[in-house]
């Protein structure tokens, strides 16, 4: 099971790891913010991790 980000207090949603994410930085070996591999789960605050719920950027967006 991935790693899971509370969202309220009924709803869960897992994080995406590097190269899942369906966007041109998946074709990256490394993700070039947090040195995540591919499979791995980005550092907290990375600019390049992807919401799983609204796609946009996990340190902007307001989902979580």
């Amino acid at each position: 099971m991935g790693e899971v980000i509370r969202v309220n207090f009924w709803a869960k949603y897992e994080r995406l790891p590097f190269g899942f994410e369906g966007d041109p930085w998946s074709d990256f070996d490394i993700c070039p913010m947090c040195d995540a591999k591919p499979g791995e789960y980005h550092e907290r605050g990375c600019g390049i991790e992807r919401c799983n719920i609204c796609g946009g950027q996990s340190i902007s967006c307001r989902c979580d």
